[in-house]
């Protein structure tokens, strides 16, 4: 007899909180949709390609450059072979070809460091932007849940970083990524 208030504690404990959890609006959204189709995601990615392009103009200027030396140390080299030269005239062109193959040299590993350079600071650019246009995107759904009785937001576009969806089982789940995607598109001004 005593064990029937503890039971029936426990039954009207666990309704309210079946009551309480399906009162609860609970949304599912697809973060990499409305990434995607984030204004501001086309204008980060038009940056992106920008500074590629001014990458690929410097890195076409530099091997225009390497090229004219090179073209420049095959005549020097060929010139310091030509026997119609006195001795020391060659010994002298062949100093020079040798100063210029120092300086390709040289030009190969500037070529090579740059090249890395740029492509780290591409490869940040990108992860910075991106960062900023995921946390807008947070902060908007964190912005509007309220207002439309949001409970939960959950993402529903990828998996954990072992692998695993991140949402497993939902019965009707109410997706909100179009209504996310037109709202934070019609917040372009504010």
């Amino acid at each position: 007899m005593k064990k029937l208030p503890g039971i029936f504690l426990l039954l009207t404990l666990l309704t309210g909180i079946q009551t309480a959890l399906s009162a609860q609006n609970i949304v599912v959204v697809n973060m990499d949709r409305v990434f995607n189709e984030f204004h501001r995601t086309r204008e980060a990615e038009q940056q992106v390609q920008e500074l590629i392009q001014q990458f690929r103009m410097e890195q076409q200027e530099t091997q225009q450059n390497y090229q004219a030396l090179q073209q420049a140390f095959s005549a020097i080299r060929e010139t310091a072979g030509d026997i119609a030269l006195s001795d020391e005239d060659r010994r002298a062109k062949a100093n020079e070809a040798s100063e210029i193959l120092n300086r390709i040299r040289a030009m190969e590993e500037e070529i090579r460091s740059l090249e890395q350079q740029r492509q780290q600071q591409i490869e940040e650019q990108g992860r910075r932007m991106r960062q900023q246009l995921v946390d807008a995107i947070i902060d908007h759904i964190r912005e509007i849940s309220p207002g439309r009785n949001w409970d939960l937001v959950l993402d529903a576009s990828g998996a954990s970083p072992n692998g695993i969806p991140n949402i497993l089982h939902a019965a009707n789940p109410r997706d909100v990524t179009a209504e996310v995607i037109q709202s934070i598109n019609q917040a372009r001004g504010r």
